[in-house]
């Protein structure tokens, strides 16, 4: 970049790359520039001093709500995990569908189920994933064992929203990509082909942003639509945690705290429209409670109300 004595503010013009931005690609609206994942920013050949407040950085992102989810827990390695991997899941929104970074920058089935999978467990958004599925409706790609996850992903679309709109659509082209018109009479389905592609832009990095609501806390929809939450934490050796995870209904509000060897609680709140099955790795010593009442054992979980639900877990033996 050229530099002049009489301008004082200047934009980096970027160049496109031929590879993400052909006829194939997900285009992008004109009005939007050439765009790149940013890292860092190096300027040589500065004479004088430069502080933070002289850049600013464009970004472009689709709609995502920072406010409807959160986690914290006792382990600071793994609250930057969820801190990093939540901000790559709205970093790689840009393009309005589940691309592959910044490659080619067209939707992969099994790097779009992962990505749909982390964006619903950190923002109630599902047009981005509507829109994917569509798209590899009128255009799969070449992994043949890839267009199994379309399936999925009508699966988890109908249970995180209870919205049959797109299976109603596509039921009857779905049931080719359950690949079964490729199987053999031992029931293998086997076609390959390498796959050396690789760059370090892909939301599926970002796995974490769902494995920490749907398999640490164990938050999933029981049933379509999230009428009934399936709870079910794993926490290991963490002292504490929260989490805050975004549904249709509303939010969906835990906490945990291992006061000591012998008390446990945790605090889980409900939206008003919503049930819950809380499933817990309990023993005959344990005594346990839901807002100060006793809770029969015997059924294997604990049945979670609508609004806040204090639950508290002692050890009684002597």
């Amino acid at each position: 970049m050229q530099l002049t004595p009489e301008k004082s503010t200047y934009q980096i013009e970027l160049l496109a790359d031929e590879r993400n931005t052909n006829s194939v690609a997900v285009a992008l609206p004109d009005s939007i520039p050439v765009i790149m994942p940013f890292r860092y920013c190096e300027i040589e050949g500065l004479d004088g001093n430069l502080n933070a407040t002289q850049i600013s950085q464009l970004a472009c992102f689709n709609y995502f709500d920072y406010n409807t989810s959160s986690f914290t827990s006792s382990d600071t390695i793994l609250n930057q995990v969820w801190d990093l991997c939540k901000y790559s899941i709205k970093a790689t929104t840009f393009a309005g569908y589940y691309v592959d970074g910044d490659r080619e920058r067209i939707p992969y089935e099994a790097d779009a189920y992962l990505n749909q999978l982390s964006h619903y467990s950190v923002d109630n958004e599902y047009s981005i994933a509507r829109k994917t599925i569509e798209y590899f409706m009128e255009y799969p790609t070449w992994p043949t064992e890839w267009q199994l996850h379309v399936a999925l992903m009508f699966y988890q679309d109908y249970m995180y929203t209870g919205n049959t709109e797109l299976i109603t659509k596509y039921y009857e082209p779905l049931k080719h990509k359950t690949l079964m018109a490729l199987e053999y009479e031992d029931g293998m389905i086997s076609t390959f082909s390498p796959n050396h592609n690789a760059d370090w832009n892909h939301a599926w990095g970002a796995a974490p942003a769902n494995i920490i609501p749907r398999g640490l806390w164990g938050i999933k929809p029981e049933t379509a639509g999230f009428g009934v939450v399936r709870i079910k934490p794993q926490l290991g050796e963490l002292k504490n945690s929260s989490i805050t995870m975004p549904t249709l209904k509303g939010q969906i509000k835990c906490e945990y705290n291992q006061l000591n060897a012998r008390l446990t609680r945790y605090s889980i709140e409900l939206p008003a429209n919503m049930a819950g099955e809380l499933y817990l790795n309990l023993s005959s010593e344990n005594v346990v409670t839901v807002n100060d009442e006793t809770v029969n054992l015997s059924f294997g979980s604990i049945r979670l109300k609508p609004g806040i639900n204090d639950i508290e877990i002692r050890i009684h033996s002597f």
